[in-house]
C-alpha cells in the first residue's frame, strides 16, 4: 500500500489512505468528488461521485482514516450518511479539521 499522508496530485487529495478524486460531468457542467482507497490486499477500491463539494468529501476521508473505516465498508457508509439527514448533519458538524 502506498505510504499515508497529505499530498496534492493530478487535482487529487490524498488524506491518510484515503484519495479524494475529482470527475467532470460535462452533461452536467459540474464536477464531482469521489474517494479512493486500496483493501488489505492491495486491490483498489473506488466510490466516485458522492458530492459536488470537495470539502465535504475531504471531511468524508478525515472521519474514515481517524475511525480507521475498512475499505470493504466504504460505499455502504457513504450511503448511509447520504441517506440519513440527521446523520449527514453530525458528520458535517464534527468532522472539521
Amino acid at each position: 500500500m502506498e505510504t499515508c499522508g497529505r499530498s496534492l496530485e493530478e487535482n487529487h487529495v490524498r488524506i491518510g489512505c484515503y484519495e479524494v478524486t475529482q470527475t467532470w460531468v460535462p452533461e452536467l457542467s459540474c464536477r464531482t468528488f469521489g474517494l479512493r482507497t486500496t483493501d488489505l490486499d492491495g486491490t483498489p477500491v473506488e466510490l466516485n461521485d458522492i458530492s459536488t463539494d470537495r470539502i465535504f468529501v475531504e471531511e468524508l476521508a478525515h472521519l474514515f482514516e481517524r475511525e480507521m473505516l475498512e475499505p470493504v465498508h466504504l460505499r455502504d457508509v457513504v450511503e448511509d450518511i447520504l441517506a440519513d439527514q440527521e446523520l449527514f448533519q453530525e458528520v458535517r458538524e464534527n468532522t472539521g479539521q
